[in-house]
């Protein structure tokens, strides 16, 4: 199926309200074998506005649970999250940041029904370690391509993850770590929201029945260790803003409900804080 085909039948699915009438069953397989071949597609039109739209929907609503399995195995493997990662042109880094997307949309299916087991929540984990040590991409917005926003993609998952109660608090730890390691990896400071998505990853631990306070302020403690600007040095400038729009979002995000008083008046004080260092 060419794209100019492809594109119209995006478009009439979308109009169906991604509903499968006959002639979309019939062609299914087809449509499926398309898309997949163009989910990081150099189009933003494709890529984001038809494709994305489509087959989130349908890996929400309308999949099978095997299928969505299958799916979720092959957004986790070198031809999705790990496409080209170690080539720094950002048109290859669009299949892996919207690898993260799917896979965030697989999760979320999983948090109404389960049908993932705890096999694939660790490797799971262990893809996103590996992925977030490689990724060299944190652009947010391209002027030709569109969004690419890997540090958000990658926040939007982490919070699906955390709310998924799937993981223990050492392996909670594992993703604070991810969420600090995007705070800190980027070149330049972040402009396109994505202190505010890794914000609202973090505040989700809060949401948990049980939650360590502990566990919190030791990742505050080390996140912290790293707010040292200097304007000699523009790397450590965007890191510093980086993390203090993080707590600019988190502070915000936990006002008014979620983790005790205790939580809150830190987060408040080094917020202070550092809006007067600045």
């Amino acid at each position: 199926m060419d794209i100019p085909e492809l594109k119209e039948k995006l478009k009439h699915i979308i109009e169906n309200k991604y509903q499968m009438d006959e002639e979309t069953k019939k062609e299914e397989a087809v449509i499926r074998e398309s898309i997949m071949r163009n989910i990081g597609s150099p189009d933003p039109e494709l890529r984001d506005r038809l494709i994305y739209r489509v087959l989130s929907n349908w890996i929400w609503k309308y999949y099978s649970e095997e299928k969505v399995k299958s799916l979720f195995s092959y957004f986790l493997s070198p031809a999705c999250l790990f496409y080209k990662i170690s080539d720094h042109d950002p048109v290859f880094a669009l299949t892996r940041t919207f690898s993260l997307l799917y896979l965030a949309v697989i999760v979320y299916r999983h948090r109404e029904l389960p049908f993932l087991s705890s096999g694939d929540f660790e490797n799971l984990l262990l893809s996103m370690e590996k992925y977030t040590g490689e990724e060299s991409i944190t652009e947010g917005y391209n002027k030709k391509y569109g969004w690419i926003h890997a540090p958000a993609h990658c926040a939007d998952l982490l919070e699906e993850m955390i709310l998924s109660q799937s993981y223990s608090n050492d392996r909670i730890k594992k993703i604070f770590g991810l969420i600090k390691i995007w705070l800190l990896k980027s070149d330049h400071a972040y402009s396109d929201g994505e202190e505010e998505r890794l914000a609202s990853a973090f505040s989700k631990y809060f949401s948990l029945k049980v939650y360590d306070e502990s566990l919190v302020e030791e990742w505050m403690d080390s996140i912290d260790e790293n707010y040292k600007p200097d304007y000699s040095n523009m790397d450590s400038v965007y890191r510093a803003n980086n993390i203090k729009n993080f707590y600019k979002s988190l502070f915000f995000y936990i006002k008014n409900d979620m983790p005790g008083k205790k939580i809150k008046l830190r987060v408040e004080s080094k917020l202070l804080q550092m809006l007067r260092i600045q």
